[in-house]
């Protein structure tokens, strides 16, 4: 496990902070579940920041809650937004349960039919539901 963590203290970024993307990185080359990544960093006092999906982990960079901060972070100040292709929302309804739909339905989601992840986050927001079972297991 100390490789894991020295791994893991390598990979922060200019917070101190280890984000989604890299945690899922460290995951994959190292063979194990992210989750056991997550409960290092944890351990290790480390945050995990900068979901991929745009949930968490932007504010501390530009002092604003969740998505705003995100959607800035991404796609810029000038906040150029796509409207959600039909199709794509479709299968999200048809994906969610109650109002919620998991983290990896949207990765999966957003791999069929091309579209970035942090963009599902924004779907599934637009389409106001929660989104559960974090693959990092954050929330």
């Amino acid at each position: 496990m100390e490789d894991l963590r020295s791994l893991i203290r390598a990979r922060l970024d200019n917070n101190g902070q280890l984000s989604c993307e890299e945690a899922h990185s460290i995951a994959g080359a190292r063979g194990v579940n992210p989750q056991a990544v997550r409960q290092q960093a944890d351990d290790l006092g480390i945050r995990v920041s900068r979901c991929q999906l745009g949930l968490f982990g932007y504010a501390k960079e530009k002092g604003m809650p969740g998505f705003r901060a995100a959607r800035e972070a991404v796609r810029g100040a000038e906040g150029k937004t796509e409207p959600v292709p039909e199709n794509v929302a479709a299968a999200v309804r048809d994906a969610c349960s109650d109002n919620e739909i998991t983290c990896a339905a949207l990765w999966e989601l957003g791999r069929a039919h091309n579209v970035l992840r942090f963009e599902m986050g924004c779907i599934a927001e637009s389409l106001e539901l929660s989104v559960k079972k974090c693959q990092l297991g954050c929330f």
